[in-house]
């Protein structure tokens, strides 16, 4: 890994993701929706997630989601192949896998596949590329709005432009930040107390604080 900045570049961005337990979680829930009471037809995408170990299905769901592609459950399959490459740190090949799933979804749902393109292309270190497919998110809203602004902030530190980032969190927390709260705070006071603004520091952490008390990120504030 290399530094860019204050952002890890091959790490997963800080405050967003997610991890192996909640790709079980995603699994648990796909079998839910799809009604795991019913008997799975041969060959469903709910039968796969049932009978295959988390580790190994990278391997099996691309076979599985390329003869399907214009299927709904192929579409599926290849959303939840990014999310696992992504859990595995395997940033490239999320990006290109979201990439996929986002030409094949249907307009409400595209917001969703280029929100996570935009995580992979943003662990990699291509500003460029995050920034294209974050802005998107943003412009569409949403349920990925908020998150998809607290990365647009952190595009904007890899490009080493703290005052747009600052910017942008400032939006954020100015509306409705949600579960993006917590590390939208944190990095607003990071960059308050880089460029010196040592007061808006101090209230971006109070806010934490009471806000997000239960937070991680309100845990480390107060170290």
């Amino acid at each position: 890994m290399l530094m860019k900045g204050s952002v890890v570049v091959g790490a997963r961005p800080p405050g967003i993701g997610v991890g192996r337990a909640s790709i079980f979680r995603i699994l648990a829930a796909m079998l839910i929706a799809s009604g795991a009471a019913a008997a799975p037809p041969p060959g469903s995408l709910r039968e796969l997630l049932a009978a295959t170990p988390a580790d190994s299905l990278p391997v099996v769901l691309r076979p599985f989601e390329s003869p399907r592609a214009r299927s709904p459950e192929g579409t599926e399959a290849v959303l939840l192949l990014g999310q696992l490459h992504y859990a595995r740190g395997e940033y490239r090949q999320a990006a290109e896998t979201f990439a996929r799933a986002a030409a094949r979804l249907e307009p409400a749902r595209k917001p969703e596949a280029r929100y996570w393109a935009g995580l992979a292309w943003l662990a990699l270190g291509e500003p460029n590329q995050a920034r294209a497919a974050l802005d998107e998110v943003v412009s569409a809203g949403g349920p990925r709005q908020a998150q998809a602004m607290l990365a647009q902030a952190q595009v904007w530190e890899l490009a080493q432009r703290p005052a747009r980032a600052a910017e942008v969190l400032g939006l954020l927390l100015n509306g409705e930040p949600g579960e993006a709260g917590p590390a939208a705070l944190e990095r607003a006071a990071a960059l308050a107390d880089g460029d010196g603004h040592e007061e808006d520091a101090r209230k971006a952490r109070e806010r934490l604080l009471r806000e997000y008390p239960r937070s991680i990120e309100a845990a480390a504030a107060r170290r």
